[in-house]
């Protein structure tokens, strides 16, 4: 992986670093998070998703992992 880089994180993120925002690998965002993203086609290259539905989404697979969490408890 890449050395961390801060980001002054505004309403978009970029598709390519939308895993620094939530702090996690590539392949665990693009597995969890990603297939319940809207892209959004900001110019003829740059795609981004939006701040607030990464965050929606990120809280229902928290809330779906501690579920499980407890059922194995």
């Amino acid at each position: 992986m890449t050395a961390r880089r801060d980001f002054p994180w505004g309403r978009w993120i970029r598709l390519s670093v939308g895993h620094y925002y939530l702090a996690v690998d590539r392949r665990w965002f693009d597995r969890h998070i990603r297939p319940e993203l809207t892209i959004i086609k900001l110019s003829k290259q740059a795609r981004a998703y939006v701040r607030a539905e990464i965050d929606e989404a990120a809280e229902r697979v928290e809330t779906q992992f501690r579920e499980i969490g407890r059922a194995h408890v």
